[in-house]
């Protein structure tokens, strides 16, 4: 359009300035039209092209208003074939922006995620230096309890070996001077002979044997009891080591001893198990025979002293 409005605004201004050359000239030369021809040829060719000018001038416009026409059609059939295609790709077209932004934001979290590695690693590694230096604390404060607790074993293992020592010496003072009342020593895992000799009495079917001699039934006991290879215990409910009553010679013996004789095999027995005595060797144990448990040291020092005194009274 721009065009054709340069294009016919220039052929009017030539045919303008054209006829008024033409009738000045005209007007300047009338007397003498007749005179010259020559001049009236070459006016005439000028007339003619004029007009092919307007012709070429009316053709271009009407080319022009049809290109605009065109022009027009054209931009209605890319609006109609615009609207057309928004219509049919606007799921495909949503689809793929729901993707892009899927992957848009998976592409994020996977650049935020090394970020978010990095920091849980440096708070991981911070917890795990805590929790190192806890332990070497821990570790510490373990090691002087086990120093503490060694020193405190040596400390009762050298009182134990004192308190051992010292019994010891008050079982051979007594040995010296066996005068206490109630305090003196027994041997361990030997059968007592008091049961067997002085008021106790007797099955019908053993009294008939043992009356003139009862010194033959105390040491079938103590044989027995001595014997390594017998072993009447059983496993009790506490997980201790109890008298088979349904063992054969235990059965034997209950039914030839009385109950007191019965009862002093049975001791001899737990007290053999219970200092892990082999063979005849009896061990010598500091006795309250009043009490008829172990005397403390205290004891058998008073002893000692009281025997020592009825001595040194004689």
């Amino acid at each position: 359009m721009i065009i054709y409005k340069g294009l016919m605004r220039r052929s009017l201004l030539s045919v303008r300035s054209f006829f008024k050359t033409t009738s000045s000239d005209f007007c300047k030369r009338k007397p003498y039209v007749n005179l010259c021809n020559s001049e009236n040829l070459k006016q005439t060719r000028e007339v003619s092209y004029c007009k092919q000018l307007v012709n070429e001038c009316y053709s271009s416009r009407k080319a022009a208003e049809g290109l605009k026409r065109e022009i027009d059609m054209l931009h209605k059939r890319r609006a109609e074939l615009e609207d057309k295609l928004k219509a049919e790709n606007f799921e495909v077209l949503q689809s793929e922006i729901m993707q892009l932004e899927m992957a848009i934001q998976v592409i994020e979290d996977d650049e935020r995620e090394p970020i978010d590695l990095e920091e849980k690693l440096k708070n991981s590694q911070s917890k795990l230096i805590q929790k190192d230096e806890q332990l070497q604390e821990l570790k510490e404060q373990l090691q002087e309890l086990k120093d503490r607790v060694n020193t405190v074993c040596l400390a009762i293992q050298r009182k134990n070996d004192e308190m051992q020592d010292a019994r010891q010496e008050l079982i051979h003072g007594l040995e010296m001077y066996p005068y206490c009342s109630y305090v003196g020593i027994k041997r361990m895992g030997v059968v007592d002979s008091m049961p067997f000799y002085f008021g106790c009495h007797l099955t019908k079917k053993t009294r008939k044997e043992t009356t003139k001699n009862p010194t033959n039934l105390l040491i079938k006991c103590r044989k027995l009891v001595e014997d390594q290879n017998w072993h009447p215990f059983k496993a009790g409910s506490d997980e201790k080591e109890i008298i088979d009553e349904e063992n054969e010679e235990m059965v034997r013996l209950k039914a030839e001893c009385s109950e007191e004789q019965y009862h002093a095999v049975v001791t001899a027995l737990k007290e053999r198990n219970e200092y892990e005595i082999n063979g005849t060797h009896p061990v010598q144990e500091l006795w309250n025979y009043k009490e008829k448990r172990k005397a403390s040291l205290k004891e058998g020092i008073d002893c000692i002293l009281e025997a020592w005194k009825i001595h040194k009274q004689q």
